[in-house]
């Protein structure tokens, strides 16, 4: 039974604190936004280090004084509950972040199709950071004598959340390159709401774990649970919209509507945890819980080994979805001419083209398949020198980067990489898009098979272009 369980009913009211606290972080957030609009600093090396660390301990830092704020009438230990963050940092960079970029190579595949972003979300990214959570509170601190209340569970699984959200966080800055000081700041504040929520909410499962005799399927249920709502969050925050709001010419915010979505989350979660805290509470005062038996680690080891083995299951789930993303594939054909190209690219009007096809996994990134007429006997050199002074009176500054001989289904073609300038909205700076080209003679015609990407997406892009003319069949001059 929780030793200071009459303390409770007096604890400072949650909502109070975390409206406190979401108050308190959008100061921050626009003081950031602030300096960026006025200051327009350009930071790399250990200026992109320290703003970087800044921006992401500060967050996380003001939710977990939040937290332990409410457990202030008998406060854990500040070395514990700083531990605990440590950890949920440190299990961050050594586990969840390598099995979800590098592993699984998330990015590549979770906007394929709905199947992949749903288990993309849910059972890995969902999956794997409700484990780490789990993991630094249930192996580091649950048999500690300092955890010996329901809410213990909450404090140490918010600590271990914000930790996780500040390995991310620190990784999303140092990996961007630069410092996008304002959009930089919506984006980690909102990962720190995000995982202060659900950290309490998988400490709540743990506290009761801790505290009372629950069927082996509790733990492993809160997981479940944590990782649904994980995948929704981040599907949903997806879909609201994160481009810029114009302040004017020359001066942009960004968007803050996920900020705000982060925030009625973390709100409506802590209340849900601290009232079911309460009224757990008073049912351990009328008698109506069973308290562990002597032989309690026996079933935390069952209950253990269940989570472990949702886990799994959510991760073969996630590698199945990657599996069929990446490798599921859907067929052009025409006139003897096939062309096979990944399912989750979605078809375009094709404006001229027999085919023209959007890959959704990197955003700018397109594919057209056009025929245009052969004048005369022209040989493929001169059709593609017909052909490029047709664009560069079409595109504004065109350039041809590179041209090559090729081969196209074992026959003739050239291969061309080129780049121009294209317009943007009113306000926004110009923007320089990159293209690749194979072009072959077809059937007294000259096929052309064009990659359109921004210069951050092509890399990634050309992977999934090669691989497209790999599959091109029935190619004749």
């Amino acid at each position: 039974m929780d030793k200071k369980i009459s303390t409770f009913p007096q604890r400072r009211s949650a909502w109070s604190a975390t409206l406190l606290a979401s108050g308190a972080l959008l100061v921050f957030v626009f003081l950031v936004i602030g300096i960026d609009q006025g200051f327009h600093p350009q930071l790399d090396g250990l200026g992109l280090v320290a703003a970087g660390s800044v921006m992401a301990l500060v967050p996380a830092l003001t939710w977990l004084a939040i937290f332990y704020w409410q457990d202030h009438l008998n406060p854990e230990p500040l070395v514990e509950v700083g531990r605990t963050f440590v950890i949920g940092l440190a299990l961050a960079g050594a586990l969840s972040l390598p099995l979800v970029e590098h592993l699984f190579g998330l990015r590549q595949w979770l906007y394929r199709d709905n199947l992949s972003l749903l288990a993309g979300a849910v059972c890995l990214l969902g999956g794997v950071q409700a484990f780490t959570i789990y993991a630094a509170v249930r192996y580091f601190i649950f048999y500690s004598p300092e955890f010996d209340e329901r809410i213990d569970g909450v404090v140490y699984g918010a600590a271990a959340g914000l930790g996780m959200a500040c390995a991310w966080n620190l990784d999303f800055i140092l990996s961007s390159g630069e410092a996008a000081l304002s959009s930089g700041i919506v984006y980690i504040s909102e990962a720190a709401l995000a995982q202060a929520a659900f950290g309490s909410l998988l400490g709540y499962f743990l506290g009761r774990a801790k505290m009372e005799r629950d069927p082996v399927w509790w733990l492993p249920l809160g997981i479940a649970l944590t990782a649904l709502l994980e995948g929704a969050f981040f599907i949903l925050s997806h879909q609201v919209v994160s481009g810029q709001a114009s302040l004017g010419a020359g001066s942009n915010i960004p968007n803050v509507s996920r900020l705000l979505l982060a925030g009625a989350l973390v709100l409506g979660i802590t209340s849900l945890v601290f009232y079911l805290v309460r009224r757990d509470i008073q049912r351990t005062l009328a008698g109506n819980i069973l308290l562990p038996d002597s032989n309690r680690q026996e079933g935390d080891r069952r209950a253990n080994f269940w989570v472990i083995g949702v886990v799994a299951i959510m991760l073969l789930a996630a590698a199945a979805a990657r599996s069929a993303a990446l490798n599921r594939q859907l067929t052009y054909y025409s006139d003897g001419l096939r062309l096979s190209y990944p399912a989750s690219f979605r078809q375009l009007p094709a404006s001229g083209c027999i085919l023209r096809l959007a890959d959704p996994a990197h955003g700018t990134a397109e594919v057209s398949v056009c025929l245009k007429p052969r004048q005369g006997e022209e040989t493929l050199e001169q059709a593609a020198a017909r052909l490029e002074a047709a664009s560069a009176a079409d595109y504004e500054l065109y350039s041809m980067l590179d041209q090559r001989q090729a081969s196209l289904d074992s026959q003739p073609a050239l291969r061309r990489s080129f780049a121009w300038v294209q317009a943007s909205q009113p306000g926004q700076p110009p923007r320089l898009r990159l293209g690749e080209q194979a072009l072959a003679l077809y059937q007294g015609q000259v096929l052309s098979i064009t990659l359109l990407a921004s210069e951050a997406d092509l890399p990634a892009a050309r992977l999934e272009f090669e691989k497209l003319l790999i599959h091109i069949t029935g190619l004749k001059p």
